[in-house]
C-alpha cells in the first residue's frame, strides 16, 4: 500500500509540472462521477447540470454550481431526486457557499441570494429517453461481459491467462474488470451485441403473458436489525422464470429473459439487477446428468453405447453423518432394475445416473463439465458431492452456464463459449475489441450424438412427451432434444432443449426459500406441477418466427459414419447367444435389441448373463441346486446373473430395495 501512495504522490507531483490549476480542475470535473438519474449514470459537469437542472453547464447559476461541487464528496448522499439527500445536499452547499464567501471568491450580496435560491423547485432533467432505461438489466449485463472481454484482452496481451487470474488472484481481477467498466462508462465507447432486440422484447412478452404462475409465497428469514441483533421476518418470496436463447454456430446469445419480475430483496444477497439467467445458480436436479454423468461415461468408455444396460436399483454411499445415503427415484418411484441407458435417460432413472457418475470418477466426470463452461463446481464439489450427478452441487448451476454447456451436443462435441459482445469501437470508430471464437472438444462426435439421439427420445418419449406431442402437432417431425430437471422438493424446474441450430433453456423456481419451509416456494401444489415446458414450446415459436433461419424443420443432427448398429442380448450388451435368444419372450427383462455404438466399441463376445440354471425351492424362495442335488428335486429355468444388489441398512416402509423385475435374478 505504500507503495501506492508513493505513486500518487509522484504522480500529482508529475501533473502540476505540466497543467495549471485549472485545467487539473477542468479535468477533474468533466471525469468525476454525479450521480445516476433516471437510470443513467451522470460523468462529468456537463451530464450533471443537464441531467438535474436541465441546463448546459455554462449555464449553472451560484447555487445550481455549488450544490454539484458539494455532490462529488458522495454522489448518492447528496442526491436531490430523494428528500433526505436533498435536505443533506442543501447544507452541503451552504457549507459551499460560505467557504466561498469567506476566501472572497463571491460577495456578500451574491451568497445571499444563492442562498435563497429554491433547489427542490428548479430540479428537471433534459437528458434523452436511453434504451438502457428500459433493459436495465440487459445493459448490466452488457457492460459486465464487455469489461470483463477487455481485462481478458489485455491480460492476454501480457503474456497471461485470464482464468487463472480469476481463479487465482480475483481482488486483481475484480479490479481490473471495474478498472475497464469505468472506462466503458465514460470514454463514449460504441458496444455491439448479438441480441436481436425484437426477439428480447417478444421473449419478455412471454414471460409477462403466457406462463401460468403460483402465487407468491411467504418465507421467513433472518437478517440483522440496526443495532446488528438478528431477527427473524417474514417476507413475500415470487416465482421467477428465466430463459437464454444460444445460437448453436456461433454460442451467440440472441434473446434471454432475465427474471418475471423485480426479484425479492433477500437479506444474503442484495443485488440491484439481478438476473435469474445468469448470476444466480440454484440445484439443475437431472438436467445436469448428460454433463456430468451419461457424457462422460460414453467418452470413457465405461458406458460403451447409449444402449448398454444399466441398473435401476439401490445406490447405497457412505454418509458421514447418517451412515449412509440412499439414491432414490423422483417420488421415490419403484427402482425397476434392467434397462438401457437411453432407458433410463428417459425417464430420468437416478441410480444408473449416480453409478455411472462414480464409475467415471467424481474429479474426471467434473473436468468434463468444467470442459463445457459450468463454472460453480466448487473444490468441495469435487470431493464430497457423491450425487453431483442429479442435481447435489454446493451452489449449483446458472441457467446461462448450463444451457451453453448443452451446446457441445448439438455440435458434434465442440464447446462454444456463450457471449454477448460482438464489438467494441472507441468515440472515433476504431475497433477495441471483437469476439474471437473460443472452440475446445469437450465430447468426441460419437459422444455428442450418443447422448443426443437418447435426449429425442426424452422429448418423444420421457418426461418431456407432453412438449413433444405439441412439436408434432403443430410443426410435424422436427428435430429436437433436452433433459428436464427438477431440484430436491420440487424447488427448481429445468428443460434444455436443443435444435441442430439453436439452444434455449428455461428455469422457474421462487426467488427467496426457507430450507425449513420447502413447501412454501414448491412447485407443485396439490398434486400439479407448474408447467414450465409450455412457456419453452411458446419460446421456440417465437424464435422461430423473429429469426427464421433458425428453423430446425428439414434439418437434421448429423450422425458420425463411425457410430454402427448391432443387435445386442439386453442383459448384458452383448451379442446374443443361443440361450438368450431361446429366452426372449419367457423371462423378463430378457431382450434382443439393436444397440448405437462406436465402431471400436462394438461387442464382440456373446452374452453370459442369460444362463439355463438348476434351482431349488426352499419356504417359497429359489435357492441354486448343489451338483450333488438330485434332478427330480431340480427345476430346470433360465435366470440373469444380476449384478448384486446392495440393500440399505435401514429400508424404508414405502418403497422395496428390491426392483420390480428382481425374480428373473439367478439366486444364490
Amino acid at each position: 500500500k505504500y507503495r501506492r501512495k508513493f505513486a500518487e504522490i509522484f504522480l500529482a507531483l508529475h501533473v502540476e509540472r505540466y497543467f495549471t490549476k485549472e485545467q487539473i480542475l477542468g479535468a477533474y470535473l468533466n471525469k468525476m462521477y454525479f450521480g445516476k438519474v433516471q437510470g443513467q449514470n451522470l460523468y462529468g459537469i456537463e451530464a450533471a447540470a443537464r441531467g438535474y437542472f436541465g441546463v448546459p453547464a455554462k449555464e449553472l447559476n451560484l447555487a445550481q454550481a455549488a450544490y454539484l461541487v458539494g455532490m462529488l464528496q458522495s454522489p448518492a448522499m447528496y442526491d436531490p431526486n430523494d428528500p433526505e439527500g436533498l435536505s443533506r445536499g442543501i447544507d452541503r452547499m451552504r457549507y459551499v457557499l460560505e467557504s466561498m464567501r469567506k476566501l472572497g471568491k463571491i460577495s456578500e450580496e451574491e451568497y445571499r441570494e444563492a442562498l435563497n435560491y429554491d433547489i427542490a423547485g428548479n430540479l428537471k432533467s433534459d437528458l434523452p429517453e436511453l434504451i438502457s432505461n428500459r433493459y436495465q438489466i440487459l445493459t448490466e449485463e452488457i457492460l459486465e461481459e464487455a469489461a470483463e472481454a477487455l481485462a481478458s484482452q489485455e491480460l492476454k496481451k501480457l503474456g497471461q491467462d485470464p482464468e487463472q487470474v480469476r481463479r487465482n488472484a480475483p481482488a486483481e481481477w475484480k479490479a481490473l474488470v471495474q478498472q475497464k467498466r469505468d472506462f466503458l462508462n465514460t470514454a463514449g465507447v460504441g458496444i455491439y451485441t448479438t441480441i436481436d432486440l425484437d426477439l428480447y422484447d417478444a421473449f419478455q412478452d412471454v414471460a409477462q403473458t403466457a406462463v401460468k404462475y403460483f402465487p407468491d409465497a411467504k418465507v421467513v428469514v433472518s437478517t440483522k436489525d440496526a443495532q446488528g441483533k438478528e431477527v427473524r421476518k417474514e417476507i413475500p418470496s415470487v416465482q421467477q422464470f428465466a430463459a437464454v436463447l444460444i445460437d448453436n454456430r456461433t454460442g451467440a446469445v440472441l434473446a434471454e429473459i432475465p427474471n418475471r419480475k423485480p426479484p425479492t430483496v433477500d437479506p444474503t444477497y442484495e443485488k440491484r439487477y439481478l438476473s435469474f439467467a445468469r448470476n444466480q445458480p440454484y440445484s439443475p436436479g437431472s438436467s445436469i446428468k448428460p454433463i456430468l454423468a451419461y457424457g462422460p461415461a460414453l467418452e470413457e468408455g465405461g458406458l460403451p453405447g447409449i444402449d448398454s444396460p444399466v441398473e435401476d436399483t439401490p445406490v447405497v454411499l457412505p454418509d458421514g453423518q447418517k451412515g449412509e445415503h440412499v439414491v432414490y427415484n423422483y417420488n421415490l418411484s419403484p427402482y425397476k432394475g434392467l434397462m438401457t441407458a437411453r432407458q433410463a435417460l428417459w425417464e430420468s432413472r437416478n441410480p444408473p445416473a449416480v453409478r455411472l457418475f462414480h464409475q467415471v470418477g467424481m474429479e474426471r466426470a467434473f473436468s468434463y463439465a468444467e470442459a463445457a463452461g459450468i463454472s460453480t463446481i466448487t473444490p468441495e464439489d469435487k470431493r464430497e458431492s457423491q450425487v453431483a450427478a442429479i442435481g447435489g452441487l454446493r451452489e449449483g448451476t446458472t441457467l446461462y452456464e448450463l444451457t451453453g454447456a448443452y451446446t457441445v451436443f448439438p455440435n458434434q462435441g465442440l464447446g462454444k463459449k456463450p457471449y454477448i459482445v460482438e464489438r467494441i469501437t472507441d468515440a472515433a470508430g476504431r475497433e477495441l475489441y471483437r469476439h474471437e471464437e473460443e472452440v475446445r472438444q469437450v465430447f468426441s462426435p460419437e459422444t455428442a450424438y450418443m447422448v443426443t439421439d437418447a435426449l429425442r427420445g426424452v422429448v418423444m418419449n420421457g418426461t418431456a412427451s407432453a412438449l413433444g406431442a405439441k412439436l408434432r402437432s403443430t410443426y410435424g417431425d422436427v428435430p429436437v432434444a433436452g433433459k428436464t430437471g427438477t431440484s430436491e422438493k420440487d424447488q427448481d424446474l429445468w428443460f434444455i432443449g436443443y435444435t441442430p441450430t439453436f439452444t434455449l433453456g428455461v428455469w422457474s423456481g421462487y426467488d427467496i426459500r426457507n430450507k425449513d419451509q420447502p413447501k412454501a416456494t414448491s412447485l407443485k401444489r396439490d398434486g400439479t406441477r407448474f408447467d414450465h415446458l409450455s412457456p419453452w414450446f411458446t419460446l421456440y415459436q417465437k424464435t422461430v418466427q423473429f429469426i427464421p433461419e433458425l428453423n430446425p424443420q428439414g434439418k437434421s443432427f448429423p450422425r458420425p459414419n463411425t457410430l454402427v448398429t448391432v443387435s445386442i442380448c439386453l442383459p448384458s450388451g452383448k451379442l446374443p447367444s443361443e440361450t438368450c435368444q431361446k429366452a426372449v419372450g419367457k423371462v423378463p427383462k430378457v431382450e434382443i435389441i439393436s444397440g448405437l455404438f462406436p465402431r471400436n466399441r462394438v461387442p464382440t463376445e456373446r452374452d453370459d448373463r442369460v444362463v439355463e440354471a438348476r434351482l431349488v425351492v426352499v419356504g417359497g424362495k429359489e435357492y441354486r441346486a448343489r451338483d450333488d442335488t438330485p434332478d427330480d428335486l431340480v427345476l430346470k429355468e433360465v435366470r440373469v446373473k444380476r449384478d448384486p444388489l446392495q440393500i440399505p441398512k435401514r429400508v424404508r416402509m414405502d418403497i422395496s430395495p428390491y426392483p420390480t423385475d428382481w425374480k428373473n435374478h439367478l439366486p444364490e
